[in-house]
């Protein structure tokens, strides 16, 4: 029972990475680049003297999303359909040194959102069910960051974490841009106390190095005591982190690097998790005939190392071995283009081996609306209560914390091809439809005990073939509005399940359906 939990904790370590650091502007999200009248977004609380420039950039987002209720268990309970209201308010301060400095360049930069989360009504019982999380603050960034020209750049504080696409670390400001067809609306992000050090951009290619060290802050990786159904915050998960990195280019452009990360995590009952992360990431813009643009972009991630969370008396100590590729791209021809996204997420096929091969993207390095963010999210997150509840298995197994997905694309190969039109200015109406396959069958932690070991899924099915098939379209209105930008949405999906979520009867579920509306206001 504890190698099947642990075969599903799929450790995703986002925050690995020391972003690549210049003697620019902080790297962050690059510059939403919109279509027709929106193309001179600035913040509208800015000021620039003698002595430097001060931003206050503000930002208000709203998004309402709810899907058709579907079977979590084996007993018929569903999800509730309610609707999930997810709110955000993010205030910043930006103060950057002025020209005036010569080489010497100072940034201080804070960041904090007030509110963020989702509330919505009755849920079934189960840790990580979608819209679960609740309203909370969240501080994003207090940092300092001083250089001497390419030279050598220091700084430390709380800050977010992202490297290439977001495969492991993400942020979570890398959101939808025209011309992306991205369904994509990210919330949270990776935050960690960091001192770093870098150098570069050196030589004409743009050479940078970096090394970190880091006390994590908020990872999808990192439990609290509240998300392990504790009462305080004394039961949270703590990580430390070592990281170097090396990159040439520009992020945004063309752009490639890799990194190295050393974490160690551990939990209140002394489980812990040693890890070193891989990843090798890069993008490529090349301007094509009368206008039009190409991107791709590519990541590789791989984990290795030991873990005690799930031990068994068979394996006390399991060994960690797991790979993710993410790859996106696009070709935006001015009025219309298209866009693919392709993931690969290694999956655990033998719960009772000494290895575990099992990854996890993270949950803002998203695929589509339906699939992972509501359905093996709410199945996985219903299968964490089933299987810790003590009137049926007895003593819950460590590890049943670390069952749900929370949205992570997991345990699959899924490829996404999409197209996107703008039919007038500021609009931008984009669909496509999601392939999923499981690579290993989609198995649940209590079905497959009390089966005696023969997988099945979370309805006591036979999982076999495909996760399923998800049809999305969405639409985007963007522009100024007295010098801010305002944006309205809506995305609607409609996901046809495939034999891996197979009822016990051997019949596949019928379609499930779900949309979502957005508003955002960026002062």
């Amino acid at each position: 029972m504890n190698r099947t939990i642990l075969s599903l904790v799929m450790f995703a370590l986002p925050s690995l990475a020391a972003e690549p650091v210049s003697t620019d502007l902080p790297v962050q999200a690059p510059a939403l680049r919109v279509t027709g009248s929106a193309t001179g977004y600035q913040p509208l609380l800015r000021y620039e003297y003698e002595n430097g420039r001060l931003e206050l950039p503000i930002s208000l987002d709203t998004r309402l999303e709810a899907t058709r209720p579907f079977a979590l268990d084996r007993d018929g309970t569903k999800s509730s359909g309610a609707m999930q209201f997810s709110p955000r308010a993010r205030i910043g301060l930006r103060l950057m040194s002025p020209p005036s400095w010569g080489k010497v360049s100072l940034l201080l930069e804070y960041e904090h959102d007030v509110p963020t989360g989702t509330i919505t009504g009755t849920l079934p019982d189960g840790l990580g069910m979608p819209g679960s999380e609740g309203l909370t603050t969240q501080l994003r960034k207090a940092m300092l960051r001083l250089s001497y020209g390419e030279y050598v750049v220091v700084g430390g504080g709380v800050m977010t974490s992202n490297w290439g696409l977001g495969l492991l670390a993400n942020d979570g400001a890398h959101g939808w841009e025209p011309g992306s067809a991205r369904f994509t609306d990210p919330r949270g992000g990776d935050r960690v106390i960091r001192g770093f050090l870098a150098t570069g951009p050196h030589t004409p290619l743009g050479l940078v190095a970096a090394v970190a060290i880091d006390k994590v802050q908020g990872d999808d990786s990192l439990l609290t005591g509240v998300q392990q159904g504790k009462p305080n915050a004394d039961y949270d998960d703590q990580a430390g982190q070592v990281v170097a990195s090396v990159s040439l280019g520009r992020p945004g452009d063309t752009w490639a690097g890799v990194y190295v990360a050393l974490r160690n995590q551990t939990t209140w009952d002394h489980r812990y998790l040693q890890v070193a992360a891989f990843d090798a990431s890069g993008t490529w813009r090349q301007s094509l005939w009368g206008g039009s643009t190409l991107r791709l972009g590519g990541e590789v991630a791989y984990l290795g190392g030991n873990a005690t969370l799930g031990a068994t008396a068979t394996f006390p100590v399991q060994q960690v071995r797991q790979l993710g590729v993410l790859t996106r791209n696009s070709l935006d021809l001015g009025g219309f283009g298209f866009a693919f996204d392709g993931a690969f997420a290694s999956g655990d096929g033998n719960p009772d081996d000494a290895t575990q091969n099992g990854f996890r993207a993270d949950p803002n390095a998203d695929m589509g609306l339906l699939l992972f963010k509501q359905v093996l999210a709410a199945q996985t997150a219903r299968g964490s209560a089933m299987a810790g509840d003590p009137l049926l298995v007895g003593v819950p197994a460590p590890g049943v914390e670390r069952l749900p997905t929370r949205g992570a694309v997991t345990n699959s190969l899924s490829v996404f091809p999409r197209m996107f039109v703008r039919p007038v200015d500021g609009l931008e109406v984009y669909g496509g439809v999601l392939l999923a396959w499981s690579l290993v069958p989609v198995f649940d932690a209590f079905n497959t005990r009390i089966s005696g070991g023969t997988p099945r899924n979370a309805v006591n099915g036979t999982p076999t073939g495909m996760l399923g098939t998800e049809f999305d379209l969405g639409a985007r209105f963007r522009m100024l509005f007295n010098g801010t930008e305002v944006m309205i949405g809506a995305e609607g999906g409609l996901l046809v399940p495939g034999g891996q979520f197979a009822l016990a009867s051997g019949k596949t579920p019928g379609a499930i359906t779900g949309g979502r509306l957005m508003l955002g206001w960026r002062l």
